[in-house]
């Protein structure tokens, strides 16, 4: 999975189970919100290295009904920076980026699953200490099934299916395509 398919699933995840429990199944516009998630953490992913991981991220969430308001559609814009500072030199490998991801269709497929087809289109810039270095940018779509709990209207009960996930679409250029991050890091922060 690359760089941008990653901050994707994280964002939208993350974004996804801080609302499922609150969303009801009956308005056109169930959530609209805005907040900031940050913090930073000591990044353990790569041996040998001791670093540090920062983000600060702008996050907007849009939860609504389409069509004949059953289904719940969910969208969401993050932006953001995330920086890894090497501990050992001070130097950093910072990622600025930028994510839309949207729900485009829902299909009830009438025996209690669903297929969800979302569209996303992204952009990721690194830098090493300041200046820039590689970019992803593109637009993907891919699909997945979910058992709907017997509730096609209420995503909170939603569960998804193993292995149901099929990549649609990628269009875009991806300069991190086949680098180890691990590697960047190390390279870009010495």
């Amino acid at each position: 999975m690359n760089v941008i398919a990653k901050l994707v699933a994280v964002a939208t995840g993350s974004v996804l189970v801080a609302v499922l429990s609150a969303v009801p199944a009956s308005a056109r516009v169930l959530e609209h919100d805005h907040f900031n998630d940050s913090g930073s953490e000591p990044f353990t992913e790569c041996a040998g290295i001791d670093a540090t991981v920062a983000w600060d991220d702008d996050v907007h969430l849009l939860i609504k009904t389409k069509r004949s308001g059953k289904l719940v559609y969910f969208g969401v814009n993050v932006h953001g920076v995330t920086t890894f500072t090497n501990d050992d030199t001070g130097k950093t490998y910072t990622n600025v980026y930028s994510v839309r991801d949207r729900d485009h269709l829902i299909t009830d497929n009438g025996d209690g699953t669903l297929t969800i087809t979302v569209r996303t289109s992204a952009m990721s810039k690194w830098y090493a200490d300041g200046s820039f270095v590689l970019k992803t940018a593109g637009q993907f779509a891919f699909q997945f099934m979910v058992d709907d709990g017997g509730t096609p209207s209420d995503p909170s009960d939603d569960v998804e299916i193993p292995d149901t996930f099929v990549p649609l679409k990628e269009v875009g250029i991806d300069t991190t395509a086949g680098r180890d991050f691990c590697e960047d890091l190390a390279l870009f922060t010495a």
